[in-house]
């Protein structure tokens, strides 16, 4: 649990960190895993999107974050040039301080009536039903 990123209360904070060295931005790329499951896709939504915006409000999360990835890192293998970047990034005195680039993923899971309309369904079509199924159902949460 002293890998959650919320300090004061373990079952709150980010579901996942990772940490990663993009040449093309010449940067670093945290991608933060954010994981609702609910009875209702809105619900889902809606918290996830609350954790996202109290990530962007509150420096303190984000700064736990940090310590994290820092204290919990492997650089083992690690090509030369994401290994400086990382530690440059990581140097509180680095001036100007280096851009860090986030990518917030997020799993939504929801009680989905589409699971119980497919059962019957032979092996080879069920993918393609589902798949037909939740683009419907994903147009209709966010056209």
């Amino acid at each position: 649990m002293s890998l959650k990123t919320n300090a004061n209360m373990n079952v709150h904070g980010r579901d996942g960190i990772h940490l990663r060295y993009s040449p093309e931005l010449n940067g670093l790329v945290l991608h933060l895993g954010e994981s609702k499951l609910y009875k209702g896709l809105a619900a889902a939504v809606d918290d996830a999107l609350d954790s996202i915006l109290d990530y962007l409000d509150n420096r303190t999360v984000r700064r736990r974050e940090i310590d994290i990835v820092n204290g919990n890192m492997d650089l083992s293998g690690i090509p030369a040039e994401a290994e400086a970047h990382l530690r440059a990034t990581l140097n509180p005195y680095a001036s100007p301080p280096h851009p860090i680039h986030r990518v917030h993923s997020c799993f939504i899971g929801f009680d989905y009536g589409a699971y119980s309309s497919l059962v019957g369904i032979d092996a080879q079509s069920l993918e393609a039903e589902f798949q037909l199924a939740y683009a419907k159902r994903a147009e209709s949460a966010a056209p």
